[in-house]
């Protein structure tokens, strides 16, 4: 069963906020970023419980080529995305979103 995703305005912020970063790093470089998430959301709706489990029912799937986390909970026949954070921010930044 392939699952209704659910971005958060909280995740979709963190998106925002490092695809501004990294286009401001270099031009082109954070439309390769969204694309990294976007690959990432699709094997996430396929998959979900393919992802480690961390705390309150939160899995966590890691972005190809960045260092950035998402943060999931599935419920039975959604998804909600609820943050998308670099790996080294401090956990308590997700948690407090679940």
């Amino acid at each position: 069963m392939i699952r209704r995703l659910i971005v958060r305005a909280a995740a979709r912020a963190d998106i925002a906020e490092a695809h501004r970063w990294y286009e401001e790093r270099s031009e082109g470089l954070g439309l390769e970023f969204a694309r990294s998430v976007d690959a990432c959301f699709d094997l996430v709706r396929r998959n979900p419980n393919a992802y480690p489990k961390l705390q309150k029912e939160a899995r966590r799937a890691l972005l190809n080529g960045f260092p950035f986390a998402v943060f999931f909970r599935v419920r039975h026949d959604t998804i909600s995305i609820v943050s998308c954070i670099h790996v080294r921010r401090n956990p308590e930044h997700w948690k407090n979103r679940l």
